[in-house]
């Protein structure tokens, strides 16, 4: 029989549990205390909360201004799936009428739980849960479960969670508020300690508004002096906070997981199975977790209902580490002996960078691979999109979409077991038009996607690996490098690995002196890799899933916007190029007469010169001359027709000598 959305399996032994057999349509609260006297504080007349302090405004005040929460020395594990929190972390809706609670040794206070989470890969969040029995607390999917992070080795169950102030954020595959809950089991009854909230199903309880507040934690109502929670907390933000409602379903898997009860052998058993451990919480909490299946109208979710401690339990839905692109081999320029250092670093600096104001043409390849129309179309709408998000930063270039693979500088293949990799910059002028310049081999649809989407493109403008700048100061664990990469999912042999890893860049190919580890361009890497900086052996580098500050500072200085009207070039008139290295010239001309034309440059200097033809509105590449590293100046010679308008873009990699320059049309 096929299972509905809300049904929940276990991946522990079914022995391992001890599971009521009926249970009541009501689940009442509990005060705790087990006898003990512990200040309860009872709810108002109107059924709302009594808390010192706190004058509620009269409805239709104006509301209060959003509330930003303050900065903590850990991160809200909501930012996981989702990035950076936005500049108003959390908001309130209407008017705010909290107040700080003091008291949080008293029920109602005390049967919300804050959970420090420490994930697979050791760096650790915050989140909040809510005891809804002896042994059990409900909280938000993603608090025990993380999906999408993009970064090396974190997601999949949790390693342990221990109390710890803090809020929360989503887990589940195709990011449905409906099924974000889930719950943590504990050894010991705490619960009969704290309190519990009780839990009913309402025909109201659907995804619900609530007031700000942490992800785990209950939204209750007041029912004859009994507090009832008939949601959980899952997403705070500027428009809206919301959590998952007790809809008959969700009501059913709370009360189940309430009845839920480690056995006694249940934690020499699992340390049996998982002996590495981490550092033993106040509290060492167990994860339980919603997996619906089965054929339905709605989405399919993959989570599970796991009981275990401290390490997450195997799961055959684990996410792999990240894959990661590899350049491929790229030719050296051929340059002569005897270069000055100064003239040498300009020509590797600027050899795969395009002139600003070119307009790049992209084709994606006829490669099916075995995908659907519908699938590629995704692919390629990720593609799209990270175009834009480079041309929207405002630079010199602009991207076109063409359908011809001859008409394009850039060829996008998606064959799937050759890994996502790209050729950079002005390298692929030199591929056949037949072949890809650039290829994606997984899905570009995840957050990890998304970003390899863009820094692919990265490469295509003329970016280098950021890991690999000189000045990172990296020191690797070599050998526990090449053992990462040769593991699934990249199986990359030593050479690939050196390549794209361990090999630094020689400081000529870089420009300043700073490593910005938030690039777009830089990989993600876990604990262990790196030994120094010290910062990074312990954290690791968490995945850049954006285009950082410095990018786009980095990327606005190589292609500046352009003026639409460059200065005209006439013949016979020598015009001097005052430009320092990296600087571009442009000129238009217009022909008065069809006939043959030279243009060349005259003293001491390097310079790459791109003439373009405007064509239907658009600027379309003509011919060029590079003649850095050469004894000659660059020198073009060209039928140009009347009436026609051309472009000609000139920059300069370094001078020498005088320090002079000039360009002539004849």
């Amino acid at each position: 029989m096929a299972r509905d959305q809300h049904t929940a399996v276990s991946n522990q032994p079914r022995e391992q549990v001890v599971l009521a057999a009926e249970q009541a349509p009501v689940v009442d609260p509990s005060t705790g205390a087990e006898g003990r006297t512990i200040q309860t504080i009872q709810p108002g007349a109107d059924g709302l909360e009594q808390a010192e302090g706190c004058q509620r405004p009269e409805h239709g005040q104006p509301a209060a201004e959003a509330w930003t929460a303050p900065t903590a020395r850990l991160r809200d594990i909501g930012e996981v799936p989702f990035g950076p929190l936005p500049p108003v972390a959390e908001t309130v809706h209407g008017v705010d009428d909290r107040v700080r609670i003091t008291h949080t040794a008293a029920c109602p206070w005390r049967a919300h739980s804050s959970l420090l989470v420490t994930a697979a890969d050791n760096s650790r969040w915050i989140g909040t849960g809510c005891f809804i029995g002896p042994h059990t607390l409900v909280t938000a999917g993603h608090v025990v479960r993380i999906k999408n992070s993009g970064a090396l080795g974190r997601d999949g169950w949790v390693k342990s969670i221990q109390d710890m102030p803090g809020r929360g954020g989503d887990e589940n595959d195709e990011n449905d508020e409906n099924y974000d809950y889930g719950a943590i089991i504990i050894p010991t009854e705490l619960g009969s300690t704290t309190g519990w909230f009780g839990s009913g199903a309402w025909p109201d309880a659907g995804l619900l508004q609530t007031a700000g507040g942490q992800s785990g934690s209950a939204v209750y109502r007041v029912v004859n002096g009994g507090r009832y929670g008939f949601a959980v907390h899952a997403y705070g933000g500027v428009t809206v906070n919301s959590g998952t409602g007790n809809a008959q379903p969700v009501y059913d898997n709370l009360v189940a997981w309430r009845a839920w009860c480690p056995a006694a052998r249940h934690r020499h058993d699992l340390r049996q199975q998982r002996p590495h451990t981490t550092s033993t919480p106040r509290h060492q909490h167990t994860r339980a977790n919603l997996r619906p299946r089965g054929p339905t109208s709605t989405p399919q979710k993959r989570t599970v209902m796991a009981v275990t401690y401290n390490e997450a339990p195997v799961s055959e839905t684990e996410e792999p580490a990240p894959l990661y692109c590899a350049q491929p081999p790229v030719t050296e320029p051929d340059l002569r002996p005897g270069l000055s250092p100064d003239r040498l670093s300009a020509i590797l600096l600027m050899r795969t960078k395009w002139v600003s104001g070119t307009v790049l043409h992209y084709c994606f390849l006829n490669e099916s691979d075995g995908a659907s129309d519908g699938q590629l179309d995704e692919q390629r709408d990720e593609v799209r999109q990270a175009f834009r998000d480079w041309e929207a930063i405002g630079i010199g270039l602009k991207f076109r979409e063409v359908d011809r693979p001859a008409e394009a500088e850039i060829r996008i293949g998606f064959r799937r077991g050759d890994g996502s990799w790209s050729y950079v910059g002005r390298d692929a002028l030199g591929i056949s038009t037949r072949e890809r310049t650039m290829n994606f081999g997984w899905d570009l649809t995840s957050r990890h996607g998304k970003a390899t989407a863009r820094h692919e493109i990265g490469h295509a403008l003329g970016f280098a690996h950021e890991h690999q700048n000189p000045f990172a100061g990296i020191e690797w664990d070599e050998e526990k490098v090449y053992a990462t990469l040769a593991a699934p999912p990249n199986k990359w042999p030593r050479e690939r690995t050196f390549h794209n890893i361990l090999r630094k860049l020689s400081i000529s190919e870089v420009e300043g002196s700073d490593w910005d580890p938030a690039s777009i361009m830089q990989y993600p890497f876990p604990p262990g890799l790196i030994i120094r900086p010290e910062k990074y052996h312990r954290d690791g580098i968490p995945d850049p899933l954006a285009l950082s500050e410095r990018d786009k500072e980095y990327v606005k200085r190589w292609y500046p916007p352009l003026d639409d009207m460059p200065t005209e070039l006439h013949p016979f008139q020598s015009v001097e190029l005052t430009l320092a290295a990296g600087e571009q010239s442009d000129f238009a001309i217009v022909p008065s007469e069809t006939r043959m034309y030279e243009i060349g440059t005259l003293g001491n200097s390097d310079v790459v010169m791109v003439l373009f033809e405007k064509i239907d509105g658009e600027l379309r590449f003509f011919t060029a001359e590079d003649d850095s590293g050469t004894d000659s100046n660059a020198h073009l010679k060209v039928r140009l027709f009347e009436g026609r308008r051309y472009v000609l873009r000139t920059r300069l990699y370094s001078a020498w000598g005088s320090g002079k320059a000039a360009l002539m049309l004849w």
